[in-house]
């Protein structure tokens, strides 16, 4: 995911016209350069929020490692989770923002590939525990 993540990001920088493009109705292509987190929140504290994810993501690792997931789904839910994560981190250390480039009309903000695998991977997590939880 995060290499995916990267790939994309530098194509769609290499690629999108300078003014950005409109593709159809519904998704709109601009190069955001974001050092907050969603909607630009903490973008007046960027080193925060780089030290903060980082951490973050280095816990989620860290508890991966301690307890592999036993099942498809939650492993499935983690490697989004931590691939787009990183993806962002990446960013950060690069360009002290995150590289996002896509709004879906009718929502509000863009984002990226990372963005959408870790809402995903939050989905398939929290979906997985809904399903555990069910009476067999």
């Amino acid at each position: 995911m995060l290499a995916l993540d990267q790939a994309v990001k530098a194509l769609v920088d290499r690629v999108l016209p300078p003014g950005g493009a409109t593709v159809g109705p519904l998704f709109d292509f601009r190069r955001i350069h974001n050092p907050g987190i969603n909607f630009g929140l903490l973008a007046d504290r960027p080193a925060l929020v780089l030290w903060a994810t980082t951490a973050v993501g280095v816990v989620f690792v860290g508890y991966v490692l301690l307890r592999p997931p036993d099942r498809y789904w939650t492993l499935a839910g983690l490697a989004l989770l931590l691939g787009g994560g990183f993806g962002n981190v990446i960013d950060r250390f690069r360009q002290g923002a995150v590289f996002d480039y896509l709004n879906i009309t009718p929502f509000v903000g863009y984002l990226n590939l990372a963005d959408l695998a870790i809402g995903a991977g939050v989905l398939a997590l929290v979906l997985e525990t809904w399903r555990r939880r069910q009476p067999a």
